[in-house]
């Protein structure tokens, strides 16, 4: 860098290296609040947070550090309020891609007196913040791609910078969830180590700790509290940790599509658990009260996540979605997949006898899944909610409800959400809510995350 005729210029060189480590794509998936992260970075070059548990990746530079701070501070400075009132949240599913933009406002609110005394007594200050999530604009759009073919990324590429250009977000950010097959999400007990050491153990002895082999996935992990308590104890020798892993062909498969639609991925995160993050975000009180197995019934996966006093307890994927209802029909009836499909959303009673028997190892999945839980915590389930794409049919939810001996009620992740003045048609909107629930979590996620 130099100083010439009043103005800073960098050196070539030194300004090629700025610009490929500023736009070096962060391969990351991170799932608020217990921070499953997968990262594309050793750990020599991963950023901790103040618990220690690894949340972003970033590679050094050979560059004159003066002029990497320069550089950030007069070309590439951000409003960072702006920043944080708004995130964008895209559900890459089997069939669909579905896209989120939410605002975040706040209000100054007055304590009265009794609670502005107490507050006085810890921060000398009687007013406090409160937020609300505006829904400003939603998508959703078909996504017929299957990951890892690199001859895809054009066309689906296509397809993101069109959804987002319809959601018209204030920049070209995003965090995206994904739920490709063999995406693991599981719980583990280790002896109590340094995390990073938790992590290298995993990922080298897969096969003994985890009776799978991860060695060509993403994978990372963090300590769980035990239900019921704000933290881990921390004399206990024996910790249970959270894992979350994504084969690496895919992340990355995703990762390029994002890239080439000009769309920044600020995380990719798994979608087992943002439908979570949502529940605890809109539902707070709901979850801390009651036990709650929320559902997410995709075209491929159903993911059966069980919480408890607020925080998950217990989480199960079964390969078993809408997709394998759709095939059964359609071996049952000598139809071809969309003329199946049109069968299932008619719903006959010859349909129904045969979407009971296809749904049935479903049924006795989740029933054994339940019991299990009540067996571990010695409580049992108050409410079972549901989303993703085979919410949108009471009928097979009611079939389903019936085979377990529970009733299932479609969460929609909207309703304590404001979408008065929401981009788009309200009447779809209304179709669409319970799909949206794994964009919306990873949305109101990160708007939570940057207010603290």
């Amino acid at each position: 860098m130099r100083w010439n005729g009043g103005s800073v210029r960098m050196h070539p060189t030194a300004q090629r290296e700025f610009f490929r480590w500023l736009f070096k794509p962060k391969v990351v998936i991170l799932a608020m609040p217990w921070r499953v992260v997968v990262e594309q970075l050793p750990d020599k070059h991963r950023a901790t947070d103040r618990s220690g548990v690894s949340c972003g990746a970033r590679e050094s530079a050979r560059i004159d550090p003066v002029a990497v701070s320069w550089i950030i501070a007069m070309l590439f400075r951000r409003n960072n309020k702006a920043k944080s009132e708004w995130a964008v949240g895209l559900d890459f599913g089997t069939s669909q891609v579905r896209g989120v933009l939410f605002q975040r406002v706040s209000t100054t609110l007055k304590l009265k007196s009794a609670d502005a005394q107490a507050l006085a007594a810890t921060n000398n200050n009687s007013t406090y913040t409160a937020f609300k999530y505006k829904l400003e604009a939603f998508a959703v759009r078909p996504f017929p791609f299957t990951p890892g073919k690199s001859e895809n990324i054009s066309a689906a590429a296509a397809v993101v910078a069109e959804l987002f250009s319809a959601l018209s977000a204030p920049d070209s950010c995003a965090f995206a969830v994904i739920n490709p097959i063999g995406t693991v999400v599981c719980q583990v007990e280790l002896p109590r180590m340094p995390l990073p050491e938790a992590r290298a153990a995993l990922q080298l002895n897969s096969a003994r700790f985890l009776h799978r082999d991860l060695s060509n996935y993403y994978i990372d992990l963090t300590e769980q509290s035990a239900v019921g308590t704000p933290t881990p104890a921390p004399k206990n020798n024996k910790m249970q940790l959270l894992v979350g892993a994504a084969t690496r062909p895919d992340v990355l498969w995703y990762r390029n599509v994002l890239m080439a639609a000009k769309v920044r991925p600020l995380a990719i995160e798994l979608s087992t658990l943002t439908v979570v993050n949502g529940l605890l975000a809109t539902e707070p009180e709901l979850c801390q009260k009651e036990a709650i197995l929320l559902l997410d019934l995709g075209a491929r996966t159903t993911s059966m996540n069980f919480l408890w006093r607020g925080q998950l307890a217990f989480t199960h994927v079964m390969y078993f979605g809408s997709q394998q209802i759709t095939e059964h029909l359609a071996q049952k009836l000598g139809l071809d997949l969309p003329a199946a499909e049109a069968e299932k959303l008619n719903m006959s009673e010859t349909v129904q006898k045969l979407v009971q028997t296809a749904i049935s190892p479903l049924a006795r999945e989740l029933r054994s899944s339940i019991d299990f839980f009540d067996q571990q915590h010695d409580c049992r389930i108050n409410r079972t909610l549901a989303c993703g794409g085979v919410a949108g049919s009471p009928k097979i939810l009611e079939i389903l409800g019936l085979e377990v001996g529970i009733r299932i009620e479609v969460w929609n992740c909207l309703d304590r959400l404001d979408t008065t003045a929401t981009r788009g048609d309200q009447a779809q909107l209304a179709v669409v809510a319970p799909e949206l629930a794994a964009a919306v979590g990873v949305a109101l996620a990160r708007l939570s995350e940057w207010r603290a």
